[in-house]
Parts: C-alpha cells; structure tokens; sequence
C-alpha cells in the first residue's frame, strides 16, 4: 500500500504554542486584511518598541511614515519666525502659561494657524493606490487640540481615500488606543494591538521553522 506524503499544516493563532504566539498570529492576520481594506486603523504597541513596530509595518505592509509632530512643528516655527515678537523662546514658555493668560491665547492663534497649513498635508498624503499612511509621533494631535483633524482624516480613509495607521505607542498595549492620554475614538475593528511577539517576528520565526 503506497503511503501518502505527510503534510506539514504552518501555524495558526488555533495551533500556536502559546498565547502570545496566537496574539500575533492574530494581529498579522489583522494587518493584512487592513492592508487590503483600506480605512483606519488605530494600532497599540509597548512604548520600548515603537521604533522597531514602525519599520516592520513600513517594511512588510508599505506603511509611508508621517511624523506629524516634525509637521505641525515646522509650520508652528515657520509662522513664529516671520514676525520679530513673539520670539520662538516666548512661544515655548507660553505652553505652560495658565489656561486664559495672554501667552495662552496667543499660543492657541499659532497652533490653529499651524494645523490649518498641516492638516491639508497630511490629507494629501492619502492614496487609494499606496499603502497606508502611517501617522507616527501623534501625540500633538491631542496636545495641542487637534483631535478632530485626525478624525477628519479618518473618515477620509474609510470613504475611499486611502489608508490611514495610527500608531499609538502604550506602556500596556491591550488598552484602548490614546494619545497624550486622550482616548482615541475608533469604530468596529479598528484597534488592532500588535503585541511584543508580533515586533520580534516570533509569529514569523514559527511559520518558518514549521
């Protein structure tokens, strides 16, 4: 009787050794599926490994990396540097300055002009035909009152514009996505947090070694 050659099945996140296994299992089975969808996106990642889950997704997903803080700041120094007063220095200090104080105000005029010139950038950013926008070091988004400029971008990407990744770095990536402590509003599959074995490739390591 002729044996039939075996037939080694890869892991699954079902057959994986151990939750953390299955987790990311999971999270790339996630990412690909986003890849392809299109819309947003709101991933979580542990703080120590923000850098590393920046390039995997670039790397493995054609992820284009936006610093939206880089952004923001260069306009918000553009629009200081071409008045004499207040100085750059000025600007700073009144970031601390009480809620209402005439630093405070005049810092808020800036940073609503800056987002004004930066939002239509990051907008532009969108494609259909390119991978996602990756929107990293985010967090000026919710410092500096512009939360709903993601959101905008946001519903951008679930009509059809593009993609849209929000990475979202978290001393506890299992907790709803935030910025500078702001919740992140996210609809039906939209989180997706890549867990330590997702950045370490453990999940890739399995599958090859099967």
């Amino acid at each position: 009787m002729q044996r039939r050659p075996s037939v080694t099945v890869a892991p699954s996140r079902w057959t994986a050794e151990s939750p953390e296994l299955a987790a990311a299992m999971r999270a790339e089975e996630r990412l690909t599926g986003a890849r392809s969808a299109g819309g947003f996106r709101a991933l979580t990642v542990r703080l120590s490994r923000y850098g590393l889950a920046r390039e995997e997704l670039a790397r493995r997903f054609d992820a284009r990396p936006v610093n939206v803080a880089a952004r923001f700041l260069d306009h918000l120094h553009a629009l200081v540097d071409a008045h004499p007063k207040p100085t750059w220095e000025t600007v700073v200090g009144a970031d601390i300055a009480p809620s209402g104080s005439r630093g405070a105000i005049k810092l808020g005029e800036y940073v609503e002009r800056a987002w004004q010139l930066a939002a239509p950038e990051l907008r532009a950013e969108l494609s259909a035909e390119a991978g996602p926008v990756l929107l990293h070091d985010a967090a000026v988004l919710a410092r500096y009152r512009a939360m709903e400029r993601l959101y905008e971008l946001a519903d951008a990407a679930r009509g059809g514009a593009g993609g849209v990744w929000l990475l979202c770095p978290m001393e506890d990536p299992t907790l709803l996505p935030k910025l500078d402590g702001a919740v992140v509003r996210v609809g039906d599959n939209e989180w997706i947090a890549l867990p330590d074995a997702w950045v370490v490739k453990a999940h890739r390591s399995a599958v090859a070694a099967s």
